[in-house]
């Protein structure tokens, strides 16, 4: 796992969501037209490209980047994923059960 891709994809991630939001308020886009498309399309393939086992897409979609504080992990060891750092851990740990497999 790179830490710095992840964190740098989580940033742009959020940064394009920030803008999005504020360009759809001026435009109001069309959820489901070709522009609208093209950015969701970007966003998975960047998160298709660093994700291990859907964390990062369960970071991003499911858990809003942190702010639902979510329930994840593996037992015994589950906990609230509320931040990147929290979100790596999580990671660390599916990749340390994928390699003792």
């Amino acid at each position: 796992m790179n830490e710095q891709a992840i964190r740098s994809a989580i940033d742009a991630i959020q940064e394009m969501h920030k803008q999005y939001d504020a360009l759809n308020q001026v435009l109001s886009l069309d959820h489901s037209g070709p522009f609208t498309d093209a950015i969701w399309q970007l966003e998975n393939r960047l998160v298709e490209a660093l994700d291990v086992d859907g964390w990062l897409e369960w970071f991003v979609s499911t858990n809003s980047f942190g702010d639902n504080g979510m329930l994840a992990g593996y037992p015994p060891n589950c906990c609230e994923i509320h931040t990147v750092d929290d979100l790596i851990e999580l990671i660390k740990e599916a990749e340390r059960r994928h390699r003792a497999a």
